[in-house]
């Protein structure tokens, strides 16, 4: 009979992506990653068979579950603009642990040839939540093309204010997004 496992999946894939958040693909060495995780090397491949590799793209597609479920499903649900916005910021500030965390896509994309594993996935990510961030300004009353601006501003903050908390060393610039998104979203920014 099979030991249990130490490690639940689930708290696997998150202290592996804390890695990842925090270091890039390049960055996390597999020392650093058994590390976090809490099991051996030996143990993190019987888990992961591909390795690293592996390892981030379960990180990956978990995270796009944790999108989809917690913001992208939500933005399409039936009840007011206002009151989706509003649970848009909320899973928001959970998600990135109040501007403490990193954005993993962000750490994972790559230009450099030859490094660009995760781009398409990464870029499959973006292009579904600025499509969902679209369909709610639209179906909070904008023009398709304003919608599709406000969508892309608003990634355009929430990515731009975590690069400034972890550049200057505070949660202000996310807490100021998350205070300016639902404006920017309903179109209701102030002058």
């Amino acid at each position: 009979m099979a030991r249990p496992s130490l490690v639940s999946d689930a708290d696997l894939v998150e202290r592996l992506a804390d890695v990842f958040k925090a270091e890039g693909f390049e960055g996390s060495s597999l020392a650093e990653l058994s590390r976090a995780s809490g099991l051996q090397r030996a143990s993190l491949y019987h888990r992961f068979p591909g390795g690293k590799e592996q390892m981030a793209e379960e990180v990956l597609r978990v995270t796009q579950a944790v999108m989809q479920a917690h913001v992208i499903d939500m933005l399409g649900q039936d009840t007011s603009p206002q009151e989706r916005v509003k649970e848009l910021v909320r899973q928001l500030d959970a998600f990135y642990n109040g501007g403490r965390k990193n954005c993993l896509l962000n750490k994972l994309v790559s230009n450099a040839p030859g490094e660009a594993r995760h781009n398409r996935q990464i870029a499959e990510m973006t292009r579904g939540l600025l499509a969902a961030l679209a369909k709610f300004a639209e179906g909070a009353g904008a023009r398709k093309d304003v919608a599709a601006s406000r969508a892309e501003r608003a990634m355009t903050l929430l990515e731009g204010s975590l690069v400034l908390c972890r550049s200057l060393g505070t949660t202000a610039p996310f807490q100021n997004m998350l205070r300016q998104l639902p404006g920017e979203l309903l179109g209701q920014q102030e002058s």
